[in-house]
């Protein structure tokens, strides 16, 4: 009767002595560096540069909006990023499509503008605040219907609040299915409010 031969297990070797010390002080670097580039990632994304600052302090004060809110809508937006352009042919910091752009030069009147103006941070910020304004403005300040707007289009958001004028914001943003406010729109206005810290406006 033959007996099986045991397979030998492949021991895993790691280098001993100096070349042991060395190898796991390069491992820990490593491991140091990926988690610094994490953190550094995570604090990108919360934090926008320095030089807007100024900017989105002007613009929120001429559209008497708080200066907290348009920043959570950057950052949601676009990242900080003043050439962010999405499929959607949004552009800008606060991702102005050319629909919105002219309908704001419409509403308030304004010199006609080149969409690709749209690029341009102060011009984005003016053209942004004054549609964010007039959103809060037609849905009687109600915030949250007003981002649900500023991310889905008024239109669909009247429409709506008209097909169920007894729903509260909360029930209104709770519809989902077809032409209804859906789960990226609830997401996006709890992040704005999130980022803005103004969850319970």
């Amino acid at each position: 009767m033959s007996r099986k031969r045991k397979r030998k297990r492949c021991p895993l070797h790691l280098p001993t002595g100096n070349a042991g010390r060395l190898w796991w002080a390069l491992a820990i670097l490593l491991l140091a560096a990926a988690a610094w580039l994490a953190i550094d990632q995570v604090r990108r994304a919360r934090t926008l540069p320095a030089d807007l600052e100024p900017l989105i302090t002007d613009h929120a004060q001429d559209a008497d909006l708080p200066a907290q809110l348009i920043r959570a809508i950057i950052l949601t937006e676009s990242s900080g990023d003043p050439r962010a352009h999405s499929s959607a042919n949004a552009r800008g910091l606060m991702q102005i499509t050319p629909i919105t752009h002219r309908e704001v030069i419409r509403r308030f009147d304004l010199d006609e503008a080149d969409d690709d103006k749209l690029y341009d941070p102060d011009y984005n910020l003016d053209i942004g605040t004054r549609y964010l304004a007039y959103l809060l403005e037609r849905f009687d300040n109600d915030l949250k219907l007003a981002l649900a707007a500023y991310h889905m289009g008024p239109t669909a958001i009247a429409i709506l609040k008209s097909d169920h004028p007894d729903l509260t914001t909360d029930e209104l943003l709770a519809l989902d299915g077809e032409g209804q406010v859906g789960p990226k729109t609830r997401a996006y206005v709890a992040n704005v409010l999130r980022r803005a810290g103004m969850e319970n406006e």
